[in-house]
């Protein structure tokens, strides 16, 4: 069943999108549906939409572009711009269109892992004082770390982890849904040492200790690495707006001769 926004973006166009969408290759591609399974899973799906639905977005958005670049078009022509450039800003509109529904989601993506490495360092900090403190099993730990967890990412897994475990999936079973859940290096590991901790009988603080303190620097490995590419950006962004006034600089020699003759 289609949501109720999709559907009227549908009747939009004629309600058959729905049709079309069933026959396209990337719904019957095994490996780009997978892609797309792996792609909603690390993003947590935030239009909240099922992969057809998503598939059809992306036509909605590709014509959205089209329309967008017949009217640039149109200006292009009509400021005396050559076809060829109007015919290449109709397409690259297109284009642009249907791959915004996967920039999107990408983003997101990018962004909830960036959300585990800043949140795990603090979480686990207060698995540690649970555990050593009360002499809590760590079932019990990642009931009672609810209490003090900001709201956030790692709140919200943890809620899903104590529900699984409510609900008959062994420890390990639910640390292996939050692993995969996240497709997050730093949580696969974490995942990973509590796991081997539960069955080996390992001390488990020492093993969380030892992972705040990598967790930490994989956090400020990543800030290092963005901050190197601070630079870059800022050139990237202001690029564009020093175009005009260089070629002003750079044609104003030329406009004295033509004015000296």
């Amino acid at each position: 069943n289609l949501s109720p926004q999709v559907q009227k973006i549908m009747k939009m166009f004629g309600g058959d999108i729905y049709s079309i969408s069933k026959s396209i290759g990337a719904y019957k591609n095994k490996e780009e549906y997978d892609k797309l399974t792996i792609l909603f899973m690390e993003s947590k799906n935030p239009l909240n939409i099922t992969i057809r639905e998503f598939i059809i977005l992306r036509f909605v958005t590709a014509i959205a572009g089209f329309l967008f670049g017949v009217m640039f078009a149109v200006v292009l022509i009509y400021l005396e711009y050559s076809a060829m450039a109007a015919v290449l800003i109709f397409f690259l509109c297109g284009f642009a269109g249907y791959i915004y529904p996967t920039f999107m989601y990408k983003q997101a993506a990018k962004e909830r892992k960036m959300k585990f490495k800043t949140e795990l360092p603090k979480t686990i900090d207060y698995l540690i004082m649970i555990l050593s403190g009360g002499g809590y099993s760590l079932t019990t730990t990642f009931e009672k770390s609810l209490l003090y967890l900001d709201d956030g990412i790692m709140k919200d897994e943890f809620t899903q982890i104590v529900n699984d475990i409510r609900t008959g999936k062994t420890l390990e079973e639910a640390l292996i849904s939050f692993a995969e859940r996240s497709s997050s290096d730093s949580i696969r590991a974490f995942c990973k040492a509590l796991i081997s901790a539960d069955r080996l009988s390992t001390s488990t603080v020492e093993i969380l200790k030892n992972r705040s303190r990598e967790s930490r620097k994989e956090l400020l490995g990543e800030l290092d690495m963005q901050i190197s590419k601070l630079s870059s950006k800022i050139s990237a962004i202001l690029a564009p707006s020093m175009i005009f006034p260089i070629l002003i600089i750079a044609l104003a020699p030329t406009m004295n001769v033509f004015t000296a003759l």
